[in-house]
């Protein structure tokens, strides 16, 4: 598993701390299956999780992990937002 931090700038007008990393990855995602000849699938799982935080999932392919804070929590002034890739593979679950 591959864990990529990235240091997420909250502008202002986000309610979500990493909102910004998830959108831009989301949308390369999209962009990328409509430029594929073929057939394409995307799933995203939203859950929430403790102290108000939502775990994001984007799966096409690789999972792209996100943990969601909330703006203005003092959790979100220590540590910076991580994402993980992970192939199907790495999971267990072959690839279709």
């Amino acid at each position: 598993m591959k864990t990529i931090t990235n240091e997420d700038n909250n502008n202002g007008n986000n309610r979500w701390v990493g909102l910004d990393a998830a959108e831009a990855k989301l949308m390369e995602l999209f962009r990328g299956m409509v430029e594929h000849n073929g057939v394409s699938k995307l799933q995203i799982e939203v859950k929430p999780l403790k102290k108000g935080r939502k775990n994001v999932v984007l799966s096409s392919g690789k999972d792209y992990h996100f943990v969601l804070k909330p703006a203005g929590s003092p959790a979100n002034r220590d540590k910076p937002v991580q994402k993980t890739a992970r192939t199907p593979a790495e999971d267990g679950n072959p690839g279709d």
